[in-house]
């Protein structure tokens, strides 16, 4: 595994993200990066990959592609062949559990899952958009769950490599967040560089 960067959400299409895309993109050391964009939590929504296509493409200067898996008709072996011979991969935002779903169906969570049943990249469970109205939810998650949580808010991401991580953030006023239990009591821990 390369690095990981969690972006707690913002609206691509206003370029709310335009700051932490470019750094991703510059992370891959490689003009004309290969981006590779999976939809399917957007039900692969049309005007999603176009925006996509625009932002990566146009504007960061990407050869981007689109992983199909629910409207496509590839392999196993195709689906594998275009993760790995992408130089990032960006996985778009909507409905998670109907996206995990998906991913099992066509073999595309080959990495061990814990947790939630999530892809298990990262000890810990996560908590986009953490900002947003009824994201305190978490927090009483958090009051019954034994491991560490992630909450990110809007227009600032996690990034994450090898033991290390940094917090990038398109709006300053945007945060990160480690929570943990100690004590039995929650603890909340701004996450910083």
């Amino acid at each position: 595994m390369g690095m990981i960067v969690a972006i707690g959400g913002g609206e691509i299409s206003k370029f709310e993200t335009l700051a932490i895309g470019d750094y991703i993109v510059n992370l891959t050391g490689k003009t004309n990066s290969k981006a590779l964009f999976i939809p399917t939590a957007s039900n692969e929504s049309q005007g999603y990959i176009d925006i996509f296509n625009d932002i990566y493409g146009r504007k960061l200067g990407c050869k981007t592609d689109v992983l199909y898996l629910i409207n496509g008709n590839l392999s196993d072996e195709e689906i594998k062949n275009k993760i790995f011979s992408a130089d990032l991969i960006y996985v778009g935002g909507g409905d998670t559990i109907k996206m995990m779903e998906v991913w099992r169906s066509k073999k595309v969570d080959w990495w061990d899952y814990q947790l939630v049943n999530g892809l298990g990249l990262i000890e810990a469970i996560h908590c986009p958009h953490y900002n947003e109205e009824g994201r305190e939810g978490f927090d009483e998650i958090m009051e019954t769950f034994e491991g560490m949580g992630i909450a990110i808010e809007n227009n600032c991401a996690l990034v994450i490599k090898y033991d290390k991580f940094k917090i990038l953030k398109s709006d300053e006023k945007s945060n990160a967040y480690k929570l943990y239990k100690l004590n039995g009591r929650v603890h909340k821990q701004l996450l910083d560089n």
